[in-house]
């Protein structure tokens, strides 16, 4: 398989774990409606899988200057330029999170 894309999904449980066994894949577009663990879980199974969710943020161009979302259900656009300081707190998280699944997966 080398690409899925999934958008308006509804998922009982709200896991992405099925798609960890997809090691084939090459690119992975789906919707921002799952959590950061889930995406940042998904980007340490699937080392050689694309998908612009498997970083803390999607650039994007919104009015008000907001050019980033932060990946995860229900998290906020930023802004750049003035959100530097809530830029880095989200990407702190993001990178510990695939760190600690890579820990899980190598223990």
């Amino acid at each position: 398989m080398a690409y899925l894309g999934l958008s308006n999904i509804k998922v009982a449980n709200e896991s992405l774990q099925p798609l960890a066994e997809l090691k084939g894949l090459k690119e992975l577009a789906i919707s921002n409606q799952f959590s950061t663990e889930e995406f940042a879980k998904l980007s340490v199974a699937l080392p050689n899988t694309t998908c612009d969710k498997f970083s803390p943020f999607v650039r994007v161009v919104l009015p008000d200057g907001l050019d980033l979302m932060v990946v995860g259900k229900r998290k906020p656009f930023l802004n750049s330029t003035n959100d530097s300081a809530k830029m880095k707190k989200y990407e702190e998280r993001f990178r510990a999170l695939q760190e600690a699944f890579q820990l899980r997966l190598d223990g």
